[in-house]
């Protein structure tokens, strides 16, 4: 089979008289994205989604440390939707456990083979455990799904201090919502500067000042070498010997691709499937990967990507299934893009950081200003905070500026 078929109406029917029998694995936004694709393209075969959580619809991630954990919303209004002509088959709360190319079947782990003619991968990221003694302490969390969410509200009804491990995206946003609601929060990181990797000094600066300016502790520079408590978490013990006192520990360093199940399928795995500019997992021409695991090759910034953002999910899971059908020709390169709600700002962010940065809107002191970013004097990426209308027109430029320098494939 041809799955670049592109534009050839006849090779794309083609395409999908051959797969009678689709099947998705991971069941979350790019999963979901990726089968109402599937039939708004025309595919009328077999469908299968398969998901380990037994949460159906799935849970959309960014309102989970904002508007679930303040209570704002319920744990329903933050489920996703799936169309209802999506006709597919759910296999929920049972996950894959292998997958045998060759005869196109992925295990379960209930004993179930599922056979199929084409496949998306899409199981997404877990998050990086905390590796120091006490970690395993009752008031010890992680934070990446609704379970996690409501777990911590519970947490945080009976008790006031919250020790926060990692400063990121996940760290900062639950940071911002517990000080808002009143509660004694800590924020522990190796770095000096929260988030300065993803989003630049000027930016990181402000957001520390905002953190102290609502009372969240800021311990950077610093590690964790315990987690103090018996029978349950009493404080952190930072590399220097000072304890943080605590009720909760909320941990969020990272996450890891969820690729433990492909370890066997020989598929070429590192820091997640690899892919092509297609999004074609190398050496499986009928498997397509989508999501935080696909680490695929941008034609626009010629390197090897992994992106682990919302608009990715819902982009690459709709490429990966048009790709899957042969009704795509360009390669998959977006224009990276992410947003984050905190305290009074409303950040986004286009491309990748530069080397230097500017504000050319206006001011850190107004709390409303855009940043350019650039390397060796070209525009790589936008940041603004509280400047809609400035950052959505600069936004468009970058994005015109990466599709004119993407060569077209086919």
């Amino acid at each position: 089979m041809d799955y670049c078929a592109g534009a050839n109406p006849v090779a794309n029917m083609l395409v999908m008289d051959q797969m009678k029998n689709i099947a998705i694995v991971g069941a979350s936004l790019a999963g979901l994205r990726g089968a109402e694709e599937l039939r708004r393209q025309g595919y009328d075969g077999e469908l299968t989604l398969i998901d380990a959580s037994e949460h159906h619809p799935a849970i959309d991630r960014p309102p989970l440390s904002k508007e679930v954990l303040s209570g704002k919303w319920t744990p329903e209004e933050a489920r996703l939707e799936i169309f209802e002509d999506v006709r597919a088959r759910l296999i929920l709360g049972v996950a894959a456990t292998g997958l045998d190319l060759e005869a196109g079947v992925i295990s379960l782990a209930d004993g179930q083979e599922i056979t199929f003619d084409g496949l998306m991968i899409a199981t997404g990221a877990g998050v990086r455990h905390l590796r120091c003694p006490g970690s395993d302490l009752p008031g010890v969390m992680y934070y990446r799904d609704l379970d996690d969410c409501l777990t911590l509200r519970d947490h945080i009804e009976r008790g006031s201090r919250v020790a926060i491990v990692g400063g990121g995206f996940i760290g900062s946003e639950v940071a911002a919502s517990l000080a808002l609601a009143g509660l004694e929060v800590t924020i522990i990181d190796t770095v000096p500067l929260p988030m300065e990797a993803q989003i630049g000094p000027i930016m990181a600066n402000h957001l520390a000042d905002q953190h102290r300016a609502h009372g969240v502790t800021l311990k950077l520079g610093a590690g964790v070498e315990a987690i103090e408590g018996e029978t349950a978490v009493t404080g952190v013990r930072l590399t220097g010997g000072e304890v943080i006192p605590a009720d909760v520990v909320v941990t969020g360093i990272g996450v890891i691709p969820n690729t433990a199940w492909l370890a066997e399928s020989g598929l070429e795995i590192d820091n997640g499937v690899v892919c092509d500019e297609h999004c074609r997992a190398i050496g499986a021409e009928n498997v397509v990967v989508a999501g935080d695991i696909a680490r695929f090759q941008h034609r626009g910034y010629d390197r090897a990507m992994r992106i682990e953002h919302w608009t990715n999910a819902v982009d690459q899971g709709e490429y990966a299934a048009r790709a899957l059908l042969g009704t795509t020709a360009d390669g998959y390169a977006p224009l990276p893009f992410f947003w984050s709600d905190q305290y009074d700002m409303h950040v986004q962010f286009a491309g990748v950081k530069g080397q230097e940065e500017e504000i050319v809107k206006g001011s850190v002191e107004e709390g409303r200003f855009l940043i350019e970013m650039r390397t060796d004097g070209n525009l790589t990426g936008i940041l603004g905070v509280n400047q809609n209308a400035a950052f959505g027109r600069a936004r468009r430029a970058l994005a015109a500026e990466l599709a004119a320098a993407v060569p077209v494939t086919g």
